[in-house]
């Protein structure tokens, strides 16, 4: 349940994942109730292959003004970022984590790929606008994101270790 009396996110992105489709559409009912800056719809848990949700969630997003971000997965992205661009998206955050058999794999050894994630992205919709992140501590990270294509950087790396802050 949601408590948009708690935390007030009108300027704050918040990022959805549903395990099936009834909490997909749960999750689109609650942002339509607490109307956040954006929704990051994370179509990335790190070992997806396939689109995780219909686009029929898209439209039920953005039939409540909602801003969507898609998140994607470093692998295996295109199909997703083909299918929510044909539902309207035009912003994508490339990527998550790096499928393990463990789970996922995030920070520097992510970078490589992502970069190739983000530069693909680019190379097949240059109208979107694209959040690249996976790695970053330093200003010459960043920099590599945005000469691959990216319009902004996520900073996940460096606010979870925090030793890099200085480095920023």
């Amino acid at each position: 349940r949601v408590m948009a009396n708690k935390i007030d996110v009108k300027d704050k992105i918040v990022s959805i994942f549903g395990f099936n489709d009834q909490e997909w559409v749960t999750l689109a009912k609650a942002m339509r109730e607490i109307s956040p800056m954006a929704v990051e719809v994370n179509a990335s848990c790190p070992n997806v292959n396939k689109p995780p949700f219909d686009p029929s969630l898209l439209d039920y997003l953005f039939r409540y003004r909602q801003n969507v971000i898609v998140k994607v997965s470093p692998v295996n992205y295109m199909p997703v970022v083909k299918m929510c661009y044909a539902a309207g998206v035009r912003v994508f955050h490339a990527t998550n984590t790096l499928p393990t058999p463990r789970g996922g794999l995030s920070g520097k050894a992510l970078m490589p790929v992502a970069l190739d994630a983000v530069r693909n992205i680019r190379a097949a919709y240059p109208d979107v606008h694209i959040v690249g992140g996976g790695g970053i501590t330093g200003v010459e990270d960043a920099e590599k994101f945005l000469e691959a294509g990216a319009n902004r950087v996520a900073l996940g790396t460096m606010l979870f270790t925090p030793w890099y802050w200085k480095r920023v």
